[in-house]
């Protein structure tokens, strides 16, 4: 499915040149028929080694397509733990070291994902956005530099407006207080319910959580 390849794009726009452009016609050409992830990386380009950037880079852009299982729906467990990123963390770059480390350490010890906590905040998880419910609301941490502004996030949001759902971007507790329903999204992710952070557990899906999936189906099911 497309997922908002417009927000996609579009977020890469500022640093590139003519290039962009490009690259944009030549994703809409492609629309693979089974679901797939559609995968882009971009550099500076080649340089002389050294941290200041080149006078006048070149860019190098790489893709690939490569179909996945889509497991929407699918419940997770995550593991919480210190969120040790740095304060940009709502860049979208290749500087992933604290993320892959916390993936990883959520693996080994049994768990699908980490959760990301800070200042007694959950801020989100290692390669998802994070959704709570709390008396009928939708909860989900504000766009700040503590966060990645990731496009299921948004596709997310007005989903839940387009149903009815109230919503307030605040951030989580990271003890969970008046929680009912948790829930991660992501491109490759979709939808996951969550249902247990360490040993906290979580009916999952919730009414809610139920309503977002079924609504995010029909989504992608237009969207091909």
């Amino acid at each position: 499915p497309d997922l908002d390849l417009d927000a996609l794009i579009d977020r890469l726009l500022p640093y590139l040149d003519a290039k962009a452009e490009d690259g944009r016609r030549t994703q809409y050409d492609v629309r693979p028929s089974q679901y797939a992830v559609i995968y882009l990386q971009i550099t500076r380009g080649p340089a002389n080694r050294g941290h200041p950037y080149p006078p006048r880079p070149n860019p190098t852009v790489y893709a690939h397509i490569k179909p996945i299982t889509w497991r929407h729906g699918s419940p997770i467990r995550l593991l919480p733990m210190e969120d040790q990123r740095g304060p940009l963390s709502h860049l979208k770059t290749l500087n992933l070291l604290p993320n892959v480390m916390a993936a990883q350490q959520a693996q080994a010890a049994g768990f699908d994902e980490a959760l990301l906590i800070r200042d007694g905040a959950v801020r989100e998880g290692s390669h998802t956005s994070i959704f709570g419910v709390r008396a009928d609301a939708l909860l989900t941490h504000p766009l700040d530099p503590h966060i990645l502004p990731g496009v299921t996030r948004g596709l997310i949001l007005d989903l839940a407006r387009g149903l009815g759902i109230s919503i307030i971007e605040t951030a989580i507790e990271a003890k969970l207080g008046g929680i009912e329903e948790l829930f991660a999204v992501g491109t490759t992710t979709g939808i996951a319910p969550i249902t247990a952070v360490g040993e906290h557990t979580l009916q999952a899906p919730g009414p809610i959580t139920k309503r977002l999936i079924t609504g995010f189906a029909k989504y992608l099911a237009n969207a091909q």
